[in-house]
């Protein structure tokens, strides 16, 4: 599959109301230069990129997935790539998670992504 050098794909879980909200942020924060393509986990499309990627599709439950000239970012990488293509005031958190290290950055993303579904509750 080819992928647009200056596009970023991003499968996450729609079901999630803070998913949503993220999404949302993300969508009007990045980049002008850089196209964020956002896809749902249950959309063929989305489908077809992780198969391609030698993914499957559970790990959406535990991930959102971001690719990059055929690349496959998971958990907190995912997380560091798309807040860098973003404006000033969403990359601050990108340089704040650059020196956190990557063990508790990830442990901390796998918390956050265990719980979403009960934090999206009471942002409702």
């Amino acid at each position: 599959m080819n992928l647009n050098k200056n596009k970023i794909f991003l499968i996450y879980d729609d079901d999630c109301g803070i998913c949503e909200w993220c999404k949302d942020i993300l969508k009007n924060s990045f980049v002008k230069d850089v196209v964020l393509e956002v896809i749902g986990k249950d959309d063929d499309f989305a489908k077809n990129l992780l198969q391609s990627h030698h993914l499957s599709g559970g790990i959406i439950e535990e991930s959102v997935v971001v690719i990059e000239n055929e690349k496959t970012f998971t958990h907190s990488d995912a997380l560091i790539l798309l807040l860098s293509y973003t404006k000033w005031c969403i990359k601050i958190l990108y340089y704040l998670f650059l020196v956190i290290p990557k063990p508790i950055l990830n442990f901390g993303y796998k918390i956050f992504a265990k719980n979403r579904h009960r934090i999206s509750f009471f942002l409702d």
